[in-house]
Order: structure tokens, then C-alpha cells, then sequence
């Protein structure tokens, strides 16, 4: 995808935050779960107060061998002071209730849509069975009939198949809408989760069948991409190779990041970069301590199926969403071993796309002293990490990469979404802008601002990972493809 930053800053719509907490899934715009932590704090200060003011009162009780001396005047303050501490005690109680309240109708909204997409999402895989099913009985002539209308529309435009194609991804970045939306977004989510409802459909598998493999998690996505791999393979597309990595640079970057904004504009450009390299990594070197590494995986280098030297393919692509070993995740595995990363090296996770995708497959792994994750429009919603690894996701609402990979499966990321392009115009120079990393980088700007515990619980520990570093030494490297994999095609 094209890599270019917007010239202006957008810093609106709201940010929503999606999270789990207490064991329930809480779905909300950043600036009321922010309101709700100030109605937190305000509940325990007037706790505090109120505290604060019965202990006065108590050391100024006077004795009772001289109570009767005591001034009329004193004795109305004492219970003036007690009935403001009454007040006190009130206000925080009622302030509690009205948090414990709003978080509890945010859960249950969360609930009810989970419910509602449940309940779609079996619908769709109906719907999509018997598309397949169909498809069984009419696949063959309805094939021959778009083959033949597009070479009608061949010869009577007289332009070649292969023109009408780039026309038609003209006609789609003209008309941005029809993929950038956030309803867009949904639909592919929703058909890639329902690919082999439809395949189940062709071959004619009992419905409920398919149901039971469907919720048990035998199909879906995963085994919907290997599908989509193991037909490539059989005409010579998506082969399997090893891949290899090599240092090309080393340099003294300066100082770790310390916000969300400077990971975001620390991955490599291997469209721009003169060697093309694909990953860096950051060690942090203090005194005393273990050396940290911050590592940053770029995206997808090449949509070409045909396997070629570039291990950052359309081949890896589909075989981590299969949840595979691609050559893209051999050689990021190679490139941290290479650059002194261990087992128990402190290590953060970064990746933008295919790279976001790799990142969370080595945090699953355990190979590594993971502690945090954080990816940018990444196709990853498949991925299971541990619950002990902080992971934050962000996401452009109207990108539709990270819908490919379905609906999540791992819920305890904090996942961070805006939309980009509310109410205003989608640029005409790509057919996915929204997945542009210079809109990521605008997206970063604005969860730097949140104020909310659930985003700052995840982001300040990631900005204070590279602290006390005295030295910080960056490497890229460059990932290639090598020999093919004994028994592929």
C-alpha cells in the first residue's frame, strides 16, 4: 500500500476503545471511559474528605468533664461539620453508583452486540452454505457466463481483460465509498468468517455439520486461507521457501520512543529504503541491566502470488492468516536471533499490516521475553496471544486489511479504532487509503491524547520501556527468500 503521510493532522472523530475488563467486554468512545475514571476519583476524594472531616471533629470533641462550657456557637459548627461529612459520604456514594452504573450498560451494550453479531454471523453462514450449495449446481455455467461477459466486454470496449481490470480498480479509487466505509469493513469481516460456509455448501456437507465445525473452530478463517494457499499451490502459486536475513545498517538512532506517534513512524520503508529492508531492530543498552530490543516489522512488500525473492508476499500474507510459519516469520525470528535478542531479552512488538500480523505470531510463539504487542491495521484478529502481554491494536475503521482476518479471538487486547474519513472526502490515489501508514500515524496522534486508564494501562508502560537507555544502536535487515521447501511444489 502506498505509504504516505496526509499533509494535515486530523485529530477527529472520537477514538473507541474496545477492552475487556472484569471479564467482560466494554465497547466505548475514549473520552466517557475518561469522564467515568474522573467519577472515580472524585468518588474516593470525597471519600478522603469526608474522612478528613470526621477526624477533625473528633479531635475537637471536647472532654466531657467540660462539655458544659463549651460555646453554643461550637456546638452548630460540630454539627454543621458532621452533616457535611454526611453530604460527603452521600456524594461518593451516589458518584460510585452512577460509575458502576454506566460501566455496567456499556458491558451490556457489549453483550447485546456480541449477541446480535452472533446470531448475524450464524445467519450469514446459512446464507452462506447455500451460495455454495448453488454454486455446486450452477457453478460451471455461471463461470462460462461471466467468462464469456468479460470477453463481451473485451471485444466491445476492444480493450484486453487485463485493461478492464485496471479500470475497474480506477472506477474503485474514484469512488472511495464503495470500499472505505466502515460498512465495507464489516461485510468483508463477515464474509471472510463465512468462506467455508460456502465451500462446506458446495460439497454439499450437511448444514449442521458445517455449523458444528464452524463453532468448534475447526473451519473458519485459518483453515479458509490454507484452502486458498493449497489451490494456488497446485497451479505453481504461493510456494513454500526458507527465508534468510542480513544486517545491512547499523547506526545510534538517539533516544527511545516515548509515544505512540514515534513507534508509528519507526518502521522501515522497504518501498523507499534503497535496499528494501523489511525490519528494525532497537537496542536499548543501560548499566546494569539486560539489554531491551524494540522491533519493528514493515507490511506487505508485494500482492504478487507468484513466489519470488520478497518473503513479505501475498504467500506470507495468506499463511499467517492460516496461522502457518511463513518465510516472512522465519526471518523475522532469524533477524532477532541475529541482532542478540534471547529468550529472556525484554522485547516489545511492533508491526504495521503483514508486520502487525508477524508480531503477534512470535508473541504467541513463547520463544520470547514479549512485553507488549502493538499493531497497526494489522490482519491478525486470529492470532491468540497470552493474557499476561499487554497488546494494543490499532485500527482505522474504514480499513478493511485487518477485517480479512475476521473477528477477534483475543480478548485481551485493547483495541483502538477511529474513522478517518467521517463526513469528509476519501483520496482518489489508492484503492485502500484508510490503511495508508501516514493515516495510522494521525491515528497515533489522537491515542497519545486519550486520557481513559484502559488506553494509558497499556500505552505508558510501552512509553516508558526504552527509559533509562544511555545508548540506543538500530539495525536493519533485509529478508529474502532462499530455497525452496523440501516437498513443495
Amino acid at each position: 500500500m502506498t505509504d504516505t503521510t496526509p499533509p494535515s493532522p486530523n485529530h477527529g472523530p472520537a477514538l473507541t476503545v474496545i477492552a475487556q475488563g472484569s471479564g467482560r467486554v466494554v465497547i466505548a468512545s475514549d473520552a466517557l471511559l475518561s469522564q467515568l475514571d474522573q467519577l472515580g476519583r472524585l468518588a474516593e476524594e470525597l471519600r478522603l474528605c469526608a474522612g478528613a472531616l470526621l477526624a477533625t471533629i473528633e479531635l475537637l470533641e471536647p472532654r466531657a468533664s467540660i462539655a458544659s462550657a463549651v460555646p453554643p456557637a461550637a456546638i452548630e459548627g460540630r454539627r454543621i461539620s458532621r452533616a457535611a461529612a454526611t453530604t460527603l459520604l452521600a456524594a461518593q456514594t451516589t458518584a460510585e453508583r452512577i460509575e458502576a452504573a454506566v460501566r455496567s450498560s456499556l458491558a451490556e451494550y457489549a453483550e447485546t452486540e456480541q449477541l446480535a453479531s452472533s446470531v448475524a454471523h450464524r445467519l450469514a453462514n446459512d446464507l452462506a452454505w447455500g451460495i455454495g450449495a448453488g454454486a455446486h449446481v450452477f457453478g460451471l455455467p455461471f463461470a462460462l457466463l461471466l467468462g464469456s461477459g468479460l470477453l463481451v466486454g473485451s471485444a466491445l470496449t476492444r480493450q484486453s481483460p487485463s485493461v478492464i481490470g485496471s479500470a475497474v480498480q480506477d472506477y474503485l479509487k474514484r469512488h472511495g465509498r464503495i470500499l472505505t466505509s466502515s460498512g465495507s469493513v464489516s461485510v468483508i469481516r463477515e464474509l471472510a468468517s463465512d468462506a467455508d460456509g460456502i465451500g462446506a455448501g458446495f460439497l454439499l456437507v450437511p448444514p449442521q455439520a458445517a455449523s458444528l465445525f464452524d463453532s468448534s473452530g475447526v473451519t473458519g478463517v485459518s483453515s479458509s486461507s490454507n484452502a486458498v494457499v493449497a489451490a494456488g499451490r497446485s497451479i505453481g502459486l504461493f510456494e513454500p521457501t526458507s527465508a534468510g536475513v542480513r544486517k545491512t545498517s547499523g547506526f545510534e538512532y538517539g533516544s527511545p520512543p516515548t509515544s505512540l506517534v514515534a513507534r508509528s513512524s519507526s518502521f522501515p520503508r522497504p518501498d523507499a529504503d534503497p535496499n528494501g529492508e523489511q525490519i528494525r531492530i532497537d537496542r536499548y543498552v543501560e548499566a546494569g541491566k539486560p539489554d531491551r530490543f524494540d522491533v519493528y516489522i514493515a507490511g506487505t512488500v508485494t500482492f504478487d502470488p507468484k513466489t519470488g525473492s520478497e518473503p513479505f508476499d501475498f504467500a506470507s500474507d495468506l499463511n499467517g492468516v492460516g496461522g502457518g510459519a511463513s518465510a516472512s516469520y522465519q526471518a523475522v525470528i532469524e533477524a532477532m536471533k541475529q541482532a542478540g535478542v534471547t529468550p529472556d531479552s525484554p522485547v516489545v512488538l511492533n508491526g504495521y499490516s503483514q508486520g502487525g500480523l508477524l508480531a503477534s505470531q512470535v508473541a504467541a510463539s513463547g520463544q520470547f521475553n514479549v512485553h507488549g504487542v502493538v499493531t497497526f491495521g494489522a490482519p491478525s484478529a486470529q492470532v491468540h496471544i497470552p493474557a499476561s502481554i499487554p497488546v494494543l491494536t490499532v485500527r482505522n475503521a474504514e480499513d478493511l486489511v485487518p477485517a480479512t482476518s475476521g473477528y477477534d479471538v483475543n480478548p485481551n487486547a485493547v483495541v483502538v479504532e477511529r474513522p478517518v474519513f467521517a463526513g469528509g472526502p476519501v483520496p482518489s490515489d489508492s484503492t485502500v487509503p484508510a490503511h495508508d501508514l501516514g493515516y495510522y500515524q494521525q491515528t497515533a496522534a489522537v491515542v497519545d491524547e486519550s486520557t481513559s486508564s484502559t488506553v494509558r494501562g497499556v500505552l505508558d508502560p510501552l512509553n516508558r520501556f526504552g527509559s533509562g537507555a544511555v545508548r540506543v544502536d538500530s539495525t536493519l535487515w533485509l529478508a529474502t527468500r532462499t530455497a525452496a521447501v523440501s516437498g513443495g511444489r
